[in-house]
C-alpha cells in the first residue's frame, strides 16, 4: 500500500525526531533543504542555546587554582565551585577522582564514601 505525501512527511518528522540531534544534525539540515524546497515547513532542530548558556554560566562559577602540571600536595586547594550554584541547576556535585602517577602494581582501597569534608581520607593507595 503506498502512502499519501503527508503520511510520508508525518513519518519523515518522526523519524527526524528519533535521531540524535547532535550526530544527526548534517542530515536534518539538508532533510530541511529539501522540505523548503517542496515549501514545506522543516523539521525544528534544537539549539541548545539554554544549556550552553548555563554551561557557560557553571564555566564562569568555576576557579582553577592550580596550573597544568602543578605538583601538588595533600591539603592543596585545587579550585574554586560555587555547589549551591551547580544544585540550583539540578546537577550533581559528585567529583572524580583520577590518579596519574599510580605504579602498575599499586591497588586502591576506598575508605570512604558519599558526603566527605576537606582533609577526610577517603582512599588509600596500597603497594
Amino acid at each position: 500500500e503506498e502512502r499519501g505525501t503527508e503520511d510520508n512527511l508525518r513519518y519523515a518528522r518522526e523519524a527526524v525526531a528519533r535521531l540524535d540531534v547532535e550526530k544527526h544534525r548534517e542530515q536534518i539540515i539538508i532533510f530541511n533543504e529539501r522540505l523548503k524546497k517542496l515549501n514545506l515547513e522543516p523539521v525544528e532542530v534544537p539549539s541548545y542555546e539554554a544549556e550552553l548558556s548555563e554551561l557557560n554560566e557553571l564555566i564562569n562559577s568555576t576557579k582553577t587554582i592550580v596550573e597544568n602540571g602543578q605538583d601538588i600536595k595533600k591539603g592543596d586547594l585545587l579550585a574554586e565551585v560555587d555547589l549551591d550554584f551547580i544544585k540550583s541547576k539540578g546537577l550533581s556535585t559528585a567529583t572524580p577522582i583520577v590518579f596519574t602517577n599510580l605504579e602498575q602494581d599499586s591497588k586502591l582501597k576506598v575508605l570512604k564514601m558519599g558526603e566527605v569534608k576537606a582533609n577526610d581520607a577517603i582512599i588509600e593507595v596500597q603497594k
